[in-house]
């Protein structure tokens, strides 16, 4: 499920659609980036959101092996990908995670969140790393 992942996949789909949505997004930022399906699928194309679907479950299979096996407090999803609309990919991701969890049948429930750092979690890191030395 990491950027990389979703551009493979964006560009398969790519490939089966030439009418899509997607290649004109990719073409107006330079190539296929994390965001153009999701740029493509808040437009409503259809070929985009099958994207951002296939990838919310790969996603999802992630955060409910995490789940079931440590069942930390939160996951937080961060990087390029947590700008994404709530709607399809953390609502999706919740959704799937409240139904294949084991935590869905009484345990704790894991909180999933866009991470506040967003994608700057590393430089910020970093940065402090350099202050304590």
């Amino acid at each position: 499920a990491s950027a990389t992942g979703l551009i493979r996949l964006t560009k398969e789909v790519m490939e089966c659609r030439p009418d899509s949505l997607l290649h004109e997004i990719a073409g107006q930022h330079g190539g296929v980036e994390g965001r153009t399906a999701f740029l493509a699928a808040e437009r409503g194309d259809e070929a985009a959101l099958e994207v951002c679907r296939e990838y919310v479950e790969d996603l999802a299979d992630g955060a409910v092996s995490l789940i079931n096996v440590i069942r930390p407090e939160v996951i937080a999803i961060g990087g390029g990908v947590a700008a994404a609309p709530e709607r399809l990919l953390l609502e999706p991701l919740r959704e799937i995670v409240a139904r294949e969890s084991f935590s869905s049948h009484g345990g704790r429930v894991t909180r999933i969140l866009r991470a506040e750092l967003g994608n700057d979690a590393g430089i910020i890191g970093a940065a402090f790393l350099g202050r304590a030395m």
